[in-house]
């Protein structure tokens, strides 16, 4: 996406519906394509510049790479503000 309309962009932090919904047992697809097709209407209807890192687009071994790398990646594109919106925190701790 090249839009550069404003000083800040949304980041959209969010694995496909496909793996979400292999990732969170309560879930199939089809209701993850609705929660995230729901998300991505409203920011969009925001009027701000977004960028959707699904698990294709995100760089890193662990979440915290990901999502710092992907922060960092619309930060050089030249924004001064970063909203970002997660939703794939389903991660296991291993003790």
């Amino acid at each position: 996406m090249d839009f550069k309309h404003s000083q800040t962009a949304i980041l959209l932090f969010a694995q496909s519906a496909r793996v979400d919904s292999v990732s969170k047992s309560l879930v199939n697809t089809s209701v993850m394509d609705v929660l995230n097709n729901h998300v991505l209407k409203t920011v969009y209807n925001s009027g701000l510049d977004y960028y959707h890192f699904t698990e294709k687009e995100q760089r890193g071994d662990t979440f915290g790479s990901r999502f710092k790398n992907s922060i960092k990646d619309v930060f050089e594109l030249g924004y001064e503000s970063v909203i970002c919106i997660v939703s794939d925190t389903n991660y296991r701790l291993v003790a």
